[in-house]
C-alpha cells in the first residue's frame, strides 16, 4: 500500500522519511559488505523446536546454545524486502525511533509523525476493548494471549497492569522480536526501554525475559518530589553492534 500511493519502492520510501530525518545510519533491509563484519549471528536452544511461539511452554531443552545458519536475506542483491521483520538495526539507532515516538512523532525538530498520530497508533484497536487472552478465547489469533494487554496499530498497550501481572503502566507500548528482543515506551515514566538479545525461538517459561527486564527497570523508577515530574535512571548500553 506505501508503494502504491507513494509511487517509491518500500526501502526507499523507509529510508528517505524515517531514516534520514532520524539519523539511523544504520538500519536498512540489507547489510553492506563493509559492515558485514557487525552482523551479529543468532542463537538457540540445541534440540528446541523452530517456532515463533513455544508449543509446549516450560518444556523447551535447558541445553546449551548453537549458531544458527542463514543471513542470506540481509546481504547485498536480496530484493525481498519485509517491513514487518526485515529489517536490521543498532542499538543507538532504534532507540533514536523509539525516542520519536515517545515524544509524540518528533525528534530533534524533525517531525515524522503527528502526535494525534502516536495517540491513535496506541489505543487498543480490539473489538469491545478486549484484550488479547479474550479475543484468543473468541477463536482470534494473538501470538500472546496475555491478560491486560490490547492491540493498537502495530503495538502492544498495556490496559491493566495487574491482569498483566507485571509491573508496567496503562498506556505502556511495545513490540517483541523472534530473537526475544523487545521496546516498551511508557508515557507516564517518560520511559523508552529497549531490549536487544540474538536468543531465537524463547520459552518464558523457562527464561522469562522481558519480565525479568521489566522488574529491573521499574526498580530503577524515582518519584519526583513534584508530582508532576518523573525522574529515572537510565540504562546505557555501550554495544552498538548490529
Amino acid at each position: 500500500l506505501v508503494e502504491v500511493i507513494s509511487g517509491m519502492p518500500i526501502d526507499e520510501f523507509m529510508k528517505e522519511y524515517i531514516f534520514k530525518p532520524l539519523r539511523m545510519v544504520d538500519t536498512s533491509f540489507i547489510v553492506p559488505n563493509t559492515k558485514m563484519h557487525r552482523f551479529a549471528k543468532f542463537y538457540m536452544r540445541k534440540g528446541a523446536p523452530k517456532g515463533m511461539i513455544t508449543a509446549n511452554p516450560g518444556q523447551s531443552p535447558r541445553t546449551g546454545l548453537h549458531p544458527l545458519r542463514g543471513g542470506s536475506k540481509w546481504l547485498s542483491g536480496s530484493k525481498f524486502f519485509e517491513p514487518g521483520g526485515g529489517l536490521v538495526s543498532t542499538v543507538p539507532d532504534y532507540y533514536r525511533f523509539t525516542q520519536m515516538l515517545l515524544n509524540g512523532g518528533e525528534l530533534d525538530g524533525k517531525r515524522i509523525l503527528s502526535a494525534k498520530t502516536i495517540d491513535w497508533m496506541t489505543t487498543n484497536h480490539l473489538p469491545a476493548n478486549r484484550d488479547m487472552a479474550e479475543m484468543q478465547e473468541l477463536g482470534g489469533y494473538g501470538e500472546v494471549a496475555k491478560s491486560g494487554q490490547g492491540f493498537g496499530l502495530g503495538f502492544s498497550v498495556t490496559l491493566d497492569p495487574a491482569k498483566t501481572q507485571q509491573i508496567s503502566s496503562i498506556g505502556q507500548y511495545s513490540w517483541g522480536g523472534a530473537a526475544s528482543t523487545i521496546f516498551w515506551n511508557d508515557p507516564i515514566e517518560n520511559l523508552t526501554v529497549i531490549f536487544f538479545t540474538q536468543f531465537m525461538y524463547r520459552d518464558d517459561f523457562v527464561l522469562p525475559l522481558r519480565a525479568q527486564l521489566g522488574s529491573l527497570v521499574y526498580a530503577c523508577v524515582n518519584r519526583n518530589p513534584n508530582p508532576g515530574l518523573r525522574a529515572n535512571h537510565p540504562i546505557h548500553s555501550h554495544h552498538s553492534r548490529l
